[in-house]
């Protein structure tokens, strides 16, 4: 459970996606209802699993239909005439997608070609052909863990790993023939690769497990689970191919040490564990003080710097829990007093700092009145706001023109999709990035936004007669309405995560298309 709770959260394509994500969302809810749901039915409570599991369902459905694909699984494999069930069900979304009954629907019709060009590249994740080849690394991963984890369990426990492989393995080959082979809509955006989520659970389940068993073995217990976790930490740098290699190597290694298939590690292949471990270690040290120092240097505000990065890492987590194995090792009565000191002291620091928000963030949650910007635009004019989707909601109250926000859910209606593309079209010259195939674009450092001119402003403004305004962070005298002075500055966080010292923003003007076409 310590594992699940600390260990890397995403899933699929991109990093988009983590189970327990840090923000208010439906997808939090669901996924607990949908745990406990798979309680239930681990505990053969069919009803309160079908109760919990609609709950679920009316909460946010993609993630229930995730957690009935691995509660289906572990019914399958218990016995197989559930498969029955399973048929009966496909058999009705056919009925269901011939009655015209949304959004089963769906499954007769593909996305046309300007609708999946816009679909492909704002929200690339939904497409497992498009993903990055570091994406595939911990899908490999979890697989090769929750084997692992299997192989040392037995009864409903062993069912249950298997049904998360199952069914993260068979909602992503879903989604590669629904979404990227077939263009259908339905299997496009129900999304069936997000059983990804339940497979990564399964799968530090599955390493605590390992551990757990590790741990009991006096000689080399300690040497297996540093191997165990250099080979998670190697995932993340090696290629896929390189990285699965390794895993299961180790992961075989470890499984069958303990079922006594091989005689304990030699003390030279322990030491070898130990010097691998330290120098990882050593080197993720460094990386996170580098990595720290520059975005210190390129985001000095305090707010800032805890809202966005000053946040424990996985490579914190490793280290405190290495010296709390040697503690408890060495010095066993010792740590059971100064474990508890600590794990309270940073409870308390945890309840100190638990607002973590960014100044900026702040401000735009107060909502404080602008009213230079306010008393110069009607009720419904359409804001672009640079940078911030909030700033035209929170702060101006007035509809937004674009924002990345607003294509979300470009997947589920096409002339969202399309309204989408023509209005980032008419934004990208006045902020020169590439709005549309954003992913992409994000893995390389975007220029600073460019200087502004008055045709450049009137441009965008023909462009569209429904933009009527735009809140900038470049002035053009002569040019913009109203300014005003942020009560906070505004970092451009890409370029501080990379080290990267661009000048905050601290004043917003205010341009009228009325005053520029």
């Amino acid at each position: 459970l310590v594992l699940v709770a600390v260990m890397p959260a995403s899933y699929g394509g991109w990093q988009v996606f983590s189970y327990g994500e840090g923000f208010a969302t439906p997808r939090l809810l669901a996924e607990g209802f949908g745990l406990w749901a798979l309680w239930a039915l681990t505990d053969r409570r069919l009803i309160p699993a079908a109760v919990l599991i609609v709950a679920a369902a009316l909460i946010h459905p993609i993630m229930a239909a995730t957690v009935i694909g691995v509660g289906f699984c572990f019914l399958v494999l218990q016995d197989w005439r559930w498969l029955l069930l399973g048929l009966a069900g496909a058999a009705a979304a056919v009925v269901l997608a011939y009655a015209g009954v949304a959004p089963f629907d769906g499954l007769l019709r593909r996305m046309d070609a300007a609708w999946l060009a816009v679909v492909q590249q704002r929200t690339i994740f939904l497409f497992p052909s498009l993903w990055r080849p570091l994406d595939w690394s911990p899908v490999m991963m979890a697989t090769a863990t929750a084997l692992a984890g299997a192989a040392v369990l037995s009864g409903w426990q062993r069912r249950l790993l298997f049904a998360g492989i199952a069914a993260g393995l068979g909602g992503l080959a879903v989604a590669h023939l629904g979404a990227d082979l077939l263009h259908n809509l339905f299997l496009t955006e129900v999304q069936p690769w997000r059983t990804l989520w339940l497979l990564q659970v399964f799968a530090y389940l599955g390493m605590g497990v390992l551990v757990a068993a590790l741990w009991r073995l006096e000689q080399d217990g300690l040497a297996l689970i540093a191997l165990v976790g250099l080979s998670w930490l190697a995932s993340l740098i090696l290629p896929p191919v390189a990285s699965i290699a390794v895993a299961a190597f180790v992961l075989a290694l470890a499984v069958a040490r303990l079922r006594g298939a091989v005689k304990p590690l030699s003390p030279v292949a322990r030491g070898v564990a130990a010097c691998l471990t330290g120098l990882v270690l050593g080197f993720l040290v460094v990386y996170r003080v580098v990595s720290l120092k520059g975005f210190v240097t390129a985001m000095p505000d305090a707010g800032a710097f805890w809202g966005n990065f000053g946040r424990l890492t996985v490579i914190e987590v490793v280290l405190a829990a290495i010296v709390a194995t040697v503690l408890y090792r060495r010095w066993p009565n010792a740590a059971k007093h100064a474990l508890p000191v600590a794990a309270l002291v940073l409870a308390l620091a945890s309840a100190g700092a638990w607002d973590r928000r960014a100044a900026w963030t702040r401000v735009v949650a107060a909502e404080p009145a602008i009213t230079a910007f306010e008393t110069a635009l009607p009720r419904d004019a359409q804001v672009f706001w640079e940078g911030d989707v909030l700033g035209s909601w929170l702060l101006l109250h007035r509809p937004s023109y674009f924002s990345r926000a607003q294509g979300a859910g470009i997947v589920f209606r096409r002339a969202t999709a399309l309204a989408y593309r023509d209005r980032a079209h008419v934004i990208e010259p006045l902020v020169d990035r590439d709005l549309l195939d954003s992913f992409r674009a994000s893995q390389t450092l975007p220029p600073p936004p460019p200087a502004l001119t008055r045709p450049m402003l009137a441009s965008a403004c023909r462009a569209d007669s429904a933009l009527d305004a735009m809140v900038l962070s470049r002035a053009v005298p002569g040019a913009y309405a109203a300014e005003w002075d942020t009560p906070a500055p505004i970092y451009d966080l890409d370029a501080a995560k990379r080290g990267v010292v661009r000048p905050p923003i601290r004043r917003l003007y205010l341009y009228r298309c009325a005053d520029l076409r």
